[in-house]
């Protein structure tokens, strides 16, 4: 499959999934709202768990549309698509892997932030400061001077390590259909 053909099914595939996010958002502010209201506590929390995880789902395909696009440029412009021809599409993968990165950032905070609530209503101070250290950790990306460096590493060497198991997937699949041809 082409590199870019490939990127095109990724932003479909983000599209598809920000609509189901959106959609498990809107359940779970529906049932957070309806524990309220008949004072379901395990409602509440379940509604909420719910939001969450859509809110999540949303962020994580909006990294799925970008880095999409992102792939789609690199493999229609002239050295993308020769380092696709030699890499077998690796380019455009670590390029895609650019979107996934930051929602995964944008995710990491929105789960310490949930921890900080939860920890904070259940007086657990153990889950309140593991939610308060993912949250610092990428507000801590803001800070000029040292946050673009931090964010830089972990891009690349989150990149790296798509591009490595992304590698290693591709000649899996290729000697199984070498396998197959040789057995026809």
């Amino acid at each position: 499959m082409s590199a870019v053909k490939h990127a095109f099914e990724k932003i479909g595939d983000g599209i598809k999934h920000g609509i189901e996010g959106i959609g498990h958002a809107i359940e779970g502010a529906a049932e957070t709202i309806g524990g309220a209201l008949t004072a379901s506590p395990s409602l509440m929390k379940k509604g909420a768990n719910e939001f969450a995880s859509g809110l999540k789902q949303t962020v994580s395909s909006a990294g799925e549309i970008v880095g999409g696009e992102l792939g789609a440029v690199v493999g229609m412009t002239p050295l993308g698509a020769a380092l696709n021809s030699l890499t077998h599409g690796a380019a455009s993968r670590l390029a895609e892997g650019v979107g996934d990165n930051a929602s995964d950032i944008i995710n990491t905070s929105l789960t310490g932030a949930e921890h900080m609530v939860g920890g904070t209503l259940t007086g657990n101070s153990r889950e309140f400061l593991n939610g308060l250290m993912a949250t610092a950790e990428t507000a801590s990306y803001a800070i000029p001077g040292a946050g673009e460096e931090e964010l830089g590493a972990r891009m690349v060497a989150s990149a790296a390590e798509n591009l490595v198991k992304n590698s290693s997937e591709n000649s899996a699949e290729n000697i199984v259909l070498g396998q197959q041809t040789t057995a026809a």
